[in-house]
């Protein structure tokens, strides 16, 4: 709750230090308008996440272990307890999916209403000590509040993208045609400009989010190590990059959901993990304690 009120309390900061501005300079944005794209930007954030677990488990096809009907189900769901106790969460819903990847993600709104996914061939192939590790990374991203930080992450960098490109674009199209009326009138060039301000400072807040994403990795690392231990998420991390060395795993996830990175390269800046190499060395030196 404290997130989304600081979220609320952040943009509608934004709005009135902005629309200042615009009142300084003079330049004149149509207030419906304006607060309209405000709320579908930042809303539309809250409401994706709202819907993520639904969203989710729609996509992948996943089952929602409540009652264990094996004993490797009930091994699975004894862990995440274990660990939720450990984090003072309440305990996440299990959810298997049939996929030939070794997979794991968490989503939810909050940590008190989340689930953990794993897939068949990561329970299959894995270790328990690893599949331990696996789980602690995904309950350090809940206890984190990773999910619910990145959607107001995003939310903030859509009201910013909005109003700066409007300002820029209103003060770029009044230094073509000296005439303000005149440019105000001129809405397929405002258009065109506003469209191409827009589209740069997307990519520019794009970049500044998947870094958020990949930090994130980097302590969920660190929290999986300080639940089961060091040596069984290096375990995992060391695993992932042989199975990737390989050729093993054949990418066709969204890439939020994965637990390992790409190697290096500039779109790695687009990128929501670092590469496993980045997390190995990040794990041994303990930067993210």
């Amino acid at each position: 709750m404290m997130r989304i009120t600081l979220f609320i309390l952040t943009n509608l900061s934004i709005i009135l230090f902005l629309k200042l501005i615009l009142i300084i300079m003079g330049i004149k944005i149509n207030s419906i308008y304006m607060v309209m794209t405000v709320l579908f930007s930042f809303i539309g954030s809250l409401i994706s996440l709202i819907m993520s677990k639904w969203i989710t488990l729609k996509y992948i096809n996943g089952k929602i272990i409540k009652i264990p009907k094996n004993e490797k189900e009930n091994i699975l769901i004894n862990i995440i307890k274990k660990q939720a106790n450990i984090t003072k969460i309440k305990t996440p819903t299990m959810v298997i999916y049939d996929s030939s990847e070794i997979n794991a993600f968490a989503t939810g709104i909050n940590k008190n209403s989340s689930i953990i996914a794993l897939s068949t061939e990561l329970i299959n192939r894995m270790k328990y000590e690893e599949i331990e590790a696996v789980i602690a990374h995904e309950i350090s991203h809940i206890s984190n509040g990773d999910m619910i930080t990145m959607t107001l992450l995003q939310g903030i960098m859509n009201t910013i993208v909005f109003f700066l490109s409007n300002i820029i674009s209103q003060i770029f199209l009044t230094t073509i045609i000296q005439n303000k009326e005149e440019s105000r009138n001129n809405k397929y060039l405002y258009f065109l400009i506003s469209f191409i301000i827009e589209l740069t400072f997307g990519l520019i807040a794009s970049i500044i989010i998947m870094w958020f994403s990949r930090t994130r990795e980097f302590r969920a690392d660190a929290g999986s190590a300080k639940i089961v231990g060091k040596n069984k998420m290096l375990s995992v991390l060391y695993k992932m990059k042989e199975e990737k060395n390989n050729n093993i795993i054949n990418n066709k996830l969204i890439n939020t959901f994965l637990i390992y990175g790409k190697s290096k390269s500039f779109f790695n800046l687009f990128m929501t993990h670092p590469s496993i190499d980045k997390r190995i060395k990040a794990l041994k030196e303990n930067l993210y304690y």
